[in-house]
């Protein structure tokens, strides 16, 4: 963890800021929309946290490699 060390909470709590900030310039373009946190980032607490309080992001329903797959079966043929 971050305890003790104020240099390193501050960092973690502005990477969460500034992802809670790209997803909210994304729900302005696209509409409203769920979220998730995905990716390594996410399996540090604080940051996971924190983004979770400002975006209400929900935890993945499967796993990325599962949603890629999925995208790909969706994805039209080539050819």
């Amino acid at each position: 963890g971050t305890d003790g060390d104020p240099v390193a909470a501050r960092i973690l709590a502005d990477a969460a800021r500034h992802l809670a900030d790209l997803a909210a310039a994304v729900r302005t373009r696209l509409g409203p929309l769920p979220v998730a946190g995905v990716g390594g980032i996410f399996r540090c607490a604080p940051v996971a946290a924190a983004f979770r309080a400002a975006t209400g992001a929900l935890d993945p329903a499967e796993p990325p490699e599962l949603g890629a797959l999925r995208l790909l079966d969706r994805a039209p043929a080539d050819g």
